[in-house]
């Protein structure tokens, strides 16, 4: 089945904001087409709709994790608006992988804080180990993660 149609379902049946039972939904969906602006995620996962739906199934805590291949181009900054609308200005991080066009983005449902640097300090994204499983990017951890800025 399609990701856009289990997320789908997962809100309808979590009865709205705070209702949801998700932990962490992962999201690494993308293109190969390197002429996108944005390539992952794709268009249709980048939506309110679906952002709000991703929000509503997950729990009072829950993250939602992304891969995100920026380009440069105008969409990943309209992505960035998105998530802040639906999960607020102040619970959106993200981590610029080094040398890549990526960028582990994380939107956390519940209250989040960040230090004088930007960097997150929020209970939910601590409770939430966030390490490679593979590569060479060990500089990924909770402190790399700041709040988004388009």
């Amino acid at each position: 089945r399609d990701g856009l149609e289990i997320i789908g379902e997962c809100a309808s049946t979590s009865g709205g904001a705070g209702g949801g039972g998700l932990d962490a939904i992962l999201l690494d969906a993308g293109s190969s087409d390197s002429s996108l602006a944005m390539s992952c995620p794709p268009a249709a996962f980048a939506t309110k709709k679906f952002v709000q739906s991703a929000c509503d199934s997950l729990a009072a805590s829950g993250v939602l994790v992304v891969n995100c291949v920026d380009r440069g181009g105008e969409e990943y900054a309209s992505y960035v608006g998105v998530l802040k609308d639906v999960f607020g200005s102040k619970q959106v991080f993200v981590h610029k992988v080094s040398g890549m066009v990526n960028r582990v983005m994380v939107a956390v449902k519940g209250d989040a804080s960040v230090d004088e640097k930007g960097q997150a300090v929020s209970k939910p994204l601590a409770a939430h180990t966030i390490k490679p499983v593979h590569g060479d990017h060990d500089d990924i951890d909770q402190t790399s993660f700041t709040l988004a800025d388009a």
